[in-house]
């Protein structure tokens, strides 16, 4: 991406003043080190850890972060293009939880139907970390910006092992194992 940035601002500095498009593709690598260093931690922590998505978009911050996907192709696919989700691929979908199988279930916001919901349901009972995304940030963020918390998000919660719990009580800041 940084590479790109680059590439992109000589682009755009032969067509206008060469300092300004430099200048935010430098803070852009700035902010994309961040989110970087953050996969880095999630990977040296949990590389490889199982996870599940509602649909495969979230799948290159996964990657990324060294996580491993468990989703049923046939499940992801049918989210993302609106039809129904079979009822086999539901049933493997839902193992993943009652069994235990995943660390996470990244949840999209956005494509919300009966079965998503049931699958984040499914989730939340048998105790396993919920991480909502967006495809689309609120108006005015910028994209590594407002990834930044669905990156600290998807890593605090699998490092925690948990759902999202209010902070230990009696002074105790670290995280208690489910």
């Amino acid at each position: 991406m940084g590479k790109l940035a680059d590439r992109i601002a000589a682009a755009l500095a032969k067509a206008a003043p060469a300092d300004a498009f430099r200048h935010h593709a430098k803070a852009f690598k700035e902010r994309l080190k961040t989110l970087e260093g953050k996969e880095q931690q999630i990977r040296a922590a949990q590389g490889d850890a199982p996870v599940a998505v509602t649909e495969r978009f979230p799948l290159y911050l996964t990657e990324a972060s060294g996580l491993r996907n468990k989703i049923p192709a046939e499940f992801s696919q049918a989210v993302e293009e609106g039809s129904d989700v079979s009822p086999r691929s539901l049933r493997q979908m839902l193992a993943l939880f009652t069994g235990n199988h995943v660390k996470a279930l990244i949840y999209n916001q956005q494509t919300s139907s009966p079965e998503t919901e049931q699958v984040k349901e499914a989730a939340e009972e048998h105790g396993i970390a919920v991480v909502p995304v967006t495809e689309t940030l609120p108006r005015g963020a910028r994209r590594s910006v407002g990834l930044s918390p669905q990156v600290s998000g998807l890593g605090s919660l699998i490092l925690l092992g948990r759902r999202r719990q209010p902070a230990c009580q009696g002074g105790d800041s670290r995280a208690r194992p489910r």
